[in-house]
C-alpha cells in the first residue's frame, strides 16, 4: 500500500521553556485515517493551554519535539474512509489535540464545524474559549436565569466567552479584571467589576451581593485564591476551576515558585464539601 504524505511547514516546541524554544521546520503528515479529514490551515488560535504546554506545565502535554496548536480554521482538502466526502472544499473550524501550528493537519471529522467563509479570520479564536466556558457554565455549573456568577479574569478569552453566555442566559455578572480593562468590559454590559490588583475580591463580592454570595464561580486563578472563591459562594453555590494562572508567572517552569501556590490550595473531600456552604452560613 502506497502511503501518500503531505508536505507542510510547522512550528515545533523543541523543548520546554520560553518562546525561544519554538522553531519553524519542514514536516509531513500522512493521508487522513478512517473518520478523519485533512485541513489546510489558514488560521490557528493561541490560547493559555498552548502557553502552559510550551512551559511544560499542561497536564496532557506531549514530549518535545512536537507541533502544538489546538484551535484551527481552514479548508478541508481530503477525507479518510467513513468521513463525509461532501466536506471536501468546506471551510471549517475545530479542535485538534495538537498539530495546529502547521499548514496541514488531520482531524476527526466530528471535531469540526462548517462555517461561513467570511468568519475564517476570527473563527480559530472561538473553540477552546467558548467550549470551555459553555461546558463549565451549562454542563457543570447549571447556571440559570437570575442567578449570579463571578467570573475571574473576565477580560480574558474564556472570561469574555463566559460573560456573553451569562448574558444570554439572563444571569447577573460580577467580574474580576485589571483596571485597564474595565471600560471595555462595561461597554460589554458588565456593571459589577473588581480590580483584583487593588481590591479584596471576596470582600467586594459580598458587598455587591449584600452578603448573599454568588451561585457560580469560574476560577482560573487556582492556588491560594481558591479559598477566597469558595468564601464568595451562596449556600449551595458551585465552583468550576479551570486554570492555575496564579502559578503561571515568568517564562520558564520553576517548581520552587509553584509550590507555595500549590500547597496553599485548600483541600476538599467529597464528604466535607456537601455541608461546606451550610456550615459557612452558620458561622457568619
Amino acid at each position: 500500500m502506497l502511503l501518500i504524505m503531505t508536505e507542510c511547514q510547522s512550528i515545533f516546541i523543541t523543548r520546554y521553556g520560553s518562546p525561544d524554544v519554538l522553531q519553524f521546520r519542514p514536516a509531513s503528515i500522512p493521508e487522513p485515517a478512517p473518520s478523519e479529514v485533512q485541513v489546510n490551515i489558514k488560521y490557528a488560535g493561541i490560547n493559555f493551554a498552548d502557553t502552559m504546554s510550551r512551559m511544560g506545565l499542561y497536564p496532557t502535554r506531549l514530549n518535545p519535539p512536537y507541533v502544538p496548536g489546538m484551535e484551527i480554521a481552514g479548508t478541508v482538502t481530503a477525507v479518510g474512509d467513513n468521513a463525509p466526502s461532501t466536506m471536501i472544499g468546506q471551510v471549517v473550524v475545530g479542535i485538534c489535540t495538537s498539530g495546529g501550528y502547521s499548514n496541514y493537519v488531520n482531524v476527526p471529522a466530528e471535531q469540526l464545524f462548517i462555517i461561513d467563509p467570511k468568519w475564517l479570520d476570527v473563527a480559530a479564536a472561538i473553540p477552546v474559549n467558548y467550549l470551555t466556558a459553555y461546558f463549565m457554565m451549562i454542563h457543570q455549573g447549571s447556571l440559570r436565569e437570575n442567578e449570579t456568577i463571578l467570573i475571574h479574569g473576565i477580560g480574558g478569552g474564556v472570561g469574555i466567552a463566559a460573560l456573553q453566555i451569562a448574558k444570554r442566559i439572563g444571569a447577573r455578572i460580577i467580574g474580576t479584571a485589571s483596571g485597564m480593562k474595565h471600560k471595555q468590559l462595561r461597554d460589554f454590559g458588565v456593571e459589577d467589576l473588581i480590580d483584583y490588583r487593588t481590591e479584596d475580591f471576596r470582600k467586594r463580592v459580598l458587598e455587591i451581593t449584600k452578603n448573599r454570595g454568588v451561585d457560580l464561580v469560574l476560577d482560573s486563578l487556582g492556588g491560594k485564591a481558591l479559598a477566597s472563591s469558595y468564601a464568595c459562594l451562596s449556600e449551595f453555590g458551585r465552583v468550576a476551576v479551570y486554570g492555575f494562572s496564579s502559578a503561571a508567572k515568568g517564562l520558564r517552569k520553576n517548581y520552587l515558585k509553584i509550590l507555595p501556590e500549590y500547597f496553599g490550595m485548600p483541600n476538599f473531600k467529597p464528604h466535607t464539601v456537601e455541608g461546606f456552604n451550610h456550615q459557612k452560613k452558620k458561622a457568619q
